[in-house]
Formats: C-alpha cells, sequence, structure tokens
C-alpha cells in the first residue's frame, strides 16, 4: 500500500527538472526555477497538483478529499503560493521553448535533419555570428577601453623573416 502511494505521488509531481521526495506522511517537493522547497502532506500534494492543473477549486477537493475551507487556507501559505508560482513560470517557459517559429526551435528541427541544404547552414552561421560576436582584428579590449589595431603588411612580414634569419646565421655563426 504504501509503495502504491508514493509511486502515485512521485509521478504525480515528476517533472523534467524535480522528483519530489516522498517520506511516511509528507511529500517534500523543490522549486524548478528559484531555490527552496515546499513541505505538504499527502492530501495537500494531491490537492495543490490537481488544483494547479484544472483550477477549479471544488473539483481539486472533491478529487483529493480534501475540505475546501481548509484548501482555502492552505492556498494562502507563503511557501505553497511560492510552489505554485513556480509551477507556473516554469509551464510558461516550457510553452514558450516550444512554440513554433522560435529560432532554436527551427535551429534543432535543421540539426535533426538527416541533410541540411548550404544556404540554410550559411545563414545559421551568420546567426551564430551576430549572437556571439567572433574577435575581430581591431578588437576593444573590455578592460582598458581601447582599440587594439593590428596592422600585418606584406613588406612587415619580410621585414620580420629577414630579422629571425639574420638572427639565426649570427647564432649559428656565433657557435662555430
Amino acid at each position: 500500500m504504501m509503495e502504491e502511494v508514493r509511486k502515485e505521488l512521485t509521478a504525480l509531481g515528476r517533472t523534467d527538472a524535480s522528483v519530489p521526495a516522498v517520506t511516511q506522511r509528507h511529500v517534500i517537493d523543490s522549486l524548478v526555477m528559484g531555490e527552496g522547497v515546499c513541505v505538504f502532506t499527502w492530501k495537500q500534494y494531491r490537492f495543490v497538483n490537481v488544483y494547479r492543473k484544472t483550477l477549479d477549486l471544488d473539483k481539486a477537493c472533491l478529487e483529493s478529499k480534501y475540505p475546501r475551507s481548509a484548501a482555502l487556507r492552505f492556498l494562502k501559505r507563503r511557501d505553497v503560493v511560492a510552489w505554485m508560482s513556480d509551477r507556473s513560470e516554469m509551464e510558461l517557459v516550457k510553452r514558450s521553448w516550444d512554440a513554433e517559429g522560435r529560432w532554436w526551435v527551427e535551429g534543432d528541427k535543421m540539426f535533426k535533419a538527416p541533410t541540411v541544404p548550404r544556404h540554410k547552414l550559411e545563414v545559421w552561421k551568420e546567426f551564430g555570428d551576430r549572437l556571439e560576436v567572433k574577435p575581430g582584428r581591431n578588437a576593444v579590449d573590455d578592460l582598458t577601453g581601447r582599440q587594439t589595431i593590428i596592422n600585418i603588411s606584406p613588406d612587415a612580414i619580410s621585414a620580420i623573416r629577414e630579422r629571425e634569419r639574420v638572427v639565426e646565421a649570427e647564432i649559428v655563426n656565433g657557435d662555430a
């Protein structure tokens, strides 16, 4: 009997990010979007989960066998208000994350496809460059605010290579 109740309550409260802890008399459920936990009795936990999904107080009281007057007092508890707000925020984020037309949803579809057309890949590369700007040759230092200009010409490279040859020749001749 106890194991069946534990499984039922665990399944009732399982989310993508948390699994409630079911003890002898209580259910301890952590907040998903914030810090903290909320402690419920078994009846309260059944009630609050049905109420959260339906927002029908009478139906939640009937299904969980929780008295209406006690339910009204229970819903005013600070930790229960925080838990309900947390779950509401979690559902909002989940719905917006999977919303059709969002760039990350479209990108996920594209990268799951067996082949990706080159033009789409180039668009996504450009989009990625705009999200995370790659450091350029003329970058501004975040700490000092100074701009560093790197000016490398073919003449400068030939001069550097010539100096390297001279230094190497001096090292070789100096050892002999």
